[in-house]
């Protein structure tokens, strides 16, 4: 007969606990990427008039269809940050 022997089971790690903010500055790779995304979008809304312009100038649009466009633009700004805030939300903790 053959005998089975088992390993013991590891003791689990007791939780690590730190006081002050030292416990939110271990952030996901997805947290990251949201903080990310909303400098970018920050960064984007505040240079968009410029990016109209510019566009205007190149590709020959009137007035009344820059401005349509800057709107256009300003509006999907607003939804990508929305849907980086969400994502935030629903990320819970930052570990």
């Amino acid at each position: 007969m053959m005998a089975v022997v088992e390993r013991p089971k590891r003791a689990e790690a007791p939780p690590r606990f730190a006081l002050g903010h030292a416990s939110r500055l271990g952030l996901t790779l997805r947290m990251k990427l949201l903080i990310a995304a909303h400098v970018v979008i920050f960064i984007a809304s505040q240079v968009v008039d410029e990016f109209v312009d510019w566009l205007a100038l190149e590709i020959g649009l009137l007035p009344a269809q820059a401005a349509v466009l800057e709107v256009t633009i300003g509006l999907v700004l607003f939804l990508l940050w929305t849907a980086c805030m969400l994502g935030w939300v629903r990320n819970g903790d930052t570990k």
